[in-house]
């Protein structure tokens, strides 16, 4: 006979949001979750409920993601943007798969952008483990999908990942994990980027030493700040903004 899955308890609504934030190991749990946030009369929680909208996108169950919408009374706007993006997203990737384009780099990145954009990061990361040969454009989006859901942690794994291949980062992948790091406060993580950034020779662009300045002036190392924006040939109004908030 086999054995019912466990699962943490769930006896009030914050339980369940650290749960959900946690993710889902499957779609049998999603369900339990589900479930139980009905049990707790917490069906009015718009924001549990987007969670779970979400999710059951990544599962790429399409009629249970209708079941969980219909059976909210008032959905706000939040909840309405979940559903449209989510089946634009599956609509969009089944006609690149009937039209044949699902082994090509340039198309599957940009479904890697906007299952990212949408906030589904699940469905993104399946995408772009999907890739055959990434590049830089296709590793700079699951970068900035992460951060954009707040995932900065897991943001600055991926981009060591792209050091150990031989993509190399442009400079916009390198402002955005910088501000990864600015994000988590991390100043070891941007001496790391630091140096990596003088080792390549990409110090003297102004987006890169722009972000090098804000990340050591919001990390509080203002003396580093200072000798990075002292070491710049070019200024602009960014840079000069970065220095006087910092």
């Amino acid at each position: 006979m086999l054995s019912r899955p466990t699962y943490p308890s769930m006896s009030n609504g914050l339980e369940i949001k650290k749960l959900i934030l946690q993710g889902f190991n499957s779609f049998r749990q999603l369900k339990h979750v589900h479930a139980h946030i009905l049990r707790l009369g917490l069906c009015h929680d718009n924001y549990l409920l987007n969670m779970i909208l979400r999710y059951s996108f990544d599962f790429s169950d399409k009629n249970y993601t209708r079941l969980v919408f219909h059976q909210i009374k008032q959905p706000n706007i939040f909840l309405w943007n979940t559903m449209i993006r989510g089946l634009l997203g599956i609509k969009i990737h089944t006609l690149v798969v009937k039209a044949g384009f699902d082994y090509d780099v340039f198309v599957k990145t940009s479904l890697v952008w906007l299952y990212a954009k949408c906030g589904f990061l699940e469905d993104a990361h399946k995408v772009f483990g999907d890739i055959p040969e990434k590049n830089v454009v296709s590793w700079t989006a699951i970068i900035s999908g992460y951060i954009g859901v707040g995932k900065s942690r897991e943001a600055i794994d991926m981009f060591r990942r792209l050091l150990e291949t031989n993509v190399v980062p442009d400079s916009f992948t390198v402002v955005r994990v910088l501000s990864a790091c600015t994000q988590l406060g991390d100043i070891n993580c941007g001496e790391w980027i630091h140096k990596w950034i003088m080792e390549m020779g990409m110090a003297r662009n102004v987006f890169v030493a722009t972000s090098l300045v804000d990340m050591y002036a919001k990390c509080g190392n203002m003396e580093k700040a200072r000798g990075v924006f002292d070491g710049m040939p070019e200024k602009d109004i960014v840079t000069w903004g970065a220095r006087i908030q910092g």
